[in-house]
């Protein structure tokens, strides 16, 4: 016997096991064995799966009455027609304790006592089978991984009840991304601040800041950070649209959530979807690549978060240099009535030089502050140079090139 008795029963003998997997809707991936159901326990479903689909395969009893599925199995990478499976598998294997009935459904219809029609719906029964153990091979890795951060965060999973299988399956995605990003799920917020020195960061760029007027450039600071956090829509007033306002009000909240739960809140754009598609791809900022696009929400909610400490730093730093230019509005003020000026007659830097001079003979006891304040007021040709640019240049230790030097007392 051959392949050529499924053809004299009618078989297309050039039917792959993937074509019997279509037509009879086996099941070829492990969403399917839950067909998005919910799941009442998602950890003692998935281990009670997982054993179930093992024991199909590998425990002796039932391969040794139903050998089909592990006939299956032994196909995974491969996509075989049923007549090469016939011929590999059930004609060598015939003597088996499996194919017991096959062999009987067989003999009758050759004597004569059994329709065609019911060997032949024998015949479809093992080879669905056939095509389930196939179709189980490339599931069981993934059952695997499963049970094993289900087991390994039963914590995290703990209040997930009665919850559909893609649910359970995205926080089992989202766990293994914070691990692929060197990350733990119990890592906080805090602590990933406190690694990546995010205040720390923006404090130093805007420590770098060359600007003529750097309270000009910081009001302009805050006002760059104050829209990034606003409403991205102004008719959609949640908060989860804007991942930098999530972690600004994080901070000033006082929370201090874990990865995995900033993660799950924000599944939707790890994960994309139709409510935040618009949002997601403007500006680029996401993709279909999971992984990626996890790293992206975490930099912009750390971010966000950071902005609370350093709004309150720029906002102080306004405050204090309001405060200072009232002092010296009040200072020049009180002395606005005084008419007497110096004319000087000479460059300003050759009075800056002799200010200098007379300050480090110890002849001058006032500060540079004080000074600038004094020239600004009283010498003439000083009077419309801004108060913090003659401070800043009394303080220089220059000299005036050599033909343009006062001539007088010899300086030491």
């Amino acid at each position: 016997m051959n392949a050529r008795f499924l053809k004299d029963l009618g078989y297309n003998t050039a039917i792959q096991l993937t074509e019997i997997q279509r037509k009879h809707n086996v099941v070829t991936s492990v969403e399917g064995f839950f067909s998005q159901q919910t799941m009442s326990s998602p950890l003692e479903e998935i281990e009670m799966t997982l054993k179930r689909a093992k024991n199909l395969i590998f425990s002796k009893d039932i391969y040794e009455e139903e050998p089909f599925y592990r006939i299956g199995y032994n196909y995974a990478d491969t996509d075989p027609s049923i007549g090469t499976v016939f011929e590999n598998f059930f004609l060598p294997e015939m003597k088996e304790v499996g194919f017991i009935n096959i062999r009987k459904y067989i003999h009758e219809y050759q004597k004569g006592n059994l329709e065609k029609k019911t060997l032949l719906n024998e015949l479809n029964t093992i080879f669905t089978k056939v095509a389930q153990g196939k179709g189980i091979y490339a599931c069981l890795p993934s059952f695997e991984k499963m049970n094993s951060i289900l087991e390994s965060h039963k914590i995290l999973f703990a209040t997930l009840k009665n919850a559909p299988f893609y649910a359970v399956e995205r926080e089992i995605n989202i766990i293994e991304i914070i691990y692929s990003l060197g990350h733990s799920p119990n890592t906080t917020i805090l602590t990933l601040e406190q690694k990546d020195k995010v205040i720390q960061k923006l404090k130093f760029e805007f420590e770098k800041l060359k600007t003529p007027d750097k309270r000009e450039t910081v009001k302009d600071r805050i006002s760059q950070i104050e829209k990034r956090l606003s409403k991205h829509n102004e008719s959609n007033d949640k908060e989860d649209l804007n991942l930098y306002l999530q972690g600004y009000l994080i901070a000033t909240r006082g929370e201090n959530p874990d990865l995995f739960n900033i993660l799950k809140r924000n599944s939707s754009f790890v994960f994309l979807s139709s409510w935040n598609l618009h949002f997601a791809n403007e500006g680029g900022l996401f993709s279909a690549n999971h992984v990626e696009n996890t790293r992206t929400v975490l930099e912009m909610i750390l971010k966000g978060y950071a902005y609370a400490s350093h709004l309150k730093f720029l906002q102080e730093f306004i405050t204090e240099n309001e405060s200072k230019k009232i002092v010296e509005n009040s200072e020049i003020n009180e002395l606005e009535g005084i008419q007497i000026k110096l004319k000087w007659l000479g460059q300003k830097n050759q009075y800056y030089d002799w200010i200098r001079h007379l300050k480090n003979e110890g002849l001058i006891g006032n500060s540079y502050e004080e000074l600038g304040l004094f020239t600004k007021l009283f010498v003439d040709c000083f009077q419309n140079n801004a108060l913090a640019t003659i401070q800043k240049e009394l303080g220089k230790n220059k000299m005036p090139t050599k033909n343009k030097r006062i001539k007088g007392p010899e300086k030491k």
